[in-house]
């Protein structure tokens, strides 16, 4: 609905109704009114988008750094400690607000910050399938056979952990999207009144016993799509027994 509505139907989700401000759902506005009369429908579609684009990038981020510290820890265990541990000691939202101290806000920060946080935890699930996968026979046989170790993690180790590295990164998109959306909860990132859900959940707060499904829509739209990666994952690792290794 997010990528696909918005091709076919014009949505305005910041225009005001006056005079219909907190409409239960209907006809005309089939998920209601919020508290200054906007279009809730159009605004978790619409939000939909800034929110998915912050956690597909996020995530994204944290595969490709995860993945290489997760990669270096084959190479060189010392180096690699020194830029996983410290940010697993800090939980990953704590580590996010401090990227965001130092950048300045805007969606491009958000990403940034939420995906240097899920960066350390995929380092540590690439370098423990790493460290399952080099036990095997045939990679035990290539370090007999001369291999070094840049070809051996390119060649032989990194096509052996490639399911891990995606079904992984369907949970991250997950961690993504709950991280984002809290930080917009938060009101830490983005612009006052835009449509994301996170920040339409602040929104909603306020009304909550007056008109729960101001904020009900964007906590569903949170729920199935994490629900829907977390899916996604366990399918990927079913289908793919090399992801037994984590």
């Amino acid at each position: 609905m997010v990528l696909g509505v918005p091709l076919f139907v014009s949505l305005e989700p910041n225009q005001l109704h006056p005079g219909r401000e907190l409409e239960s759902p209907s006809l005309e506005h089939p998920l209601g009114t919020d508290s200054f009369g906007r279009d809730l429908l159009a605004r978790v579609i619409i939000g939909g988008r800034r929110s998915l684009t912050i956690a597909s990038g996020a995530a994204l981020i944290a595969a490709v750094l995860g993945g290489t510290w997760g990669s270096l820890r084959v190479i060189e265990e010392r180096a690699s400690r020194l830029l996983i541990t410290p940010l697993l000691a800090l939980p990953p939202i704590i580590t996010a607000l401090i990227v965001l101290a130092v950048l300045d806000a805007g969606t491009a920060s958000l990403i940034v910050a939420v995906g240097l946080a899920q960066a350390a935890p995929y380092a540590l699930v690439i370098s423990s399938a790493l460290d399952q996968a080099r036990r095997q026979s045939f990679i035990e046989g290539a370090w007999a056979a001369g291999a070094t170790p840049w070809h051996m993690v390119r060649v032989h180790l990194l096509p052996t952990v490639l399911p891990v590295w995606i079904s992984y990164g369907a949970v991250t998109f997950s961690y993504c999207l709950l991280n984002s959306a809290l930080l917009n909860f938060l009101g830490i990132s983005g612009q006052i009144g835009e449509a994301e859900w996170g920040a339409m959940l602040a929104e909603g707060r306020s009304v909550l016993r007056a008109s729960g499904w101001v904020a009900l829509w964007p906590w569903l739209a949170i729920c199935m799509t994490s629900l829907a990666a977390h899916h996604a994952a366990q399918k990927m690792e079913r289908s793919n027994p090399e992801t037994e290794l984590w």
